[in-house]
């Protein structure tokens, strides 16, 4: 199978799957994907939080007929399928919300971010690696103290 091609003049090199262009525009390189670069042909820009799917898996198939546009959401449930972890089924409604706070920069106490990961794992912790934890928190607030 070949690891080059060649598509409207430009050789694609193959790169972790996907047949990528690397041009190097403003002085900087960036990476191009045919599978995009063919839909945008097409079809004009690729919407934030859309992505260009392969609908027979091959990432090397990059037929128009063979690409759709989907959300990322879409995406990510098309991809996860019989996966437990996806979309935080194993959070709490409670550490759910917490968590969108910390996010968004606002700081939960010590105790309370300990509770929101025992709600994400859904079990306790064995003491090893409460004092692991411990000796890694104290790191970090010696670090920021320090402004490193």
């Amino acid at each position: 199978m070949s690891t080059k091609i060649i598509y409207d003049g430009i050789k694609w090199h193959l790169q972790s799957g996907y047949f990528t262009y690397r041009p190097k525009i403003n002085g900087k390189v960036v990476a191009i994907r045919l599978h995009k670069y063919i839909y945008e042909k097409f079809y004009g820009k690729i919407p934030i939080n859309c992505v260009v799917h392969h609908k027979d898996l091959n990432r090397r198939n990059n037929n128009i007929e063979n690409l759709q546009l989907l959300t990322l959401v879409e995406h990510g449930k098309l991809h996860n399928i019989g996966r437990k972890t996806f979309l935080g089924r194993h959070h709490t409604k409670e550490s759910k919300l917490k968590i969108s706070l910390a996010h968004k920069g606002i700081k939960e106490s010590r105790e309370t971010c300990r509770k929101i990961s025992e709600g994400q794992l859904g079990k306790k912790r064995t003491e090893e690696t409460k004092l692991r934890m411990r000796e890694a928190w104290k790191i970090r607030k010696s670090r920021s103290k320090n402004g490193l």
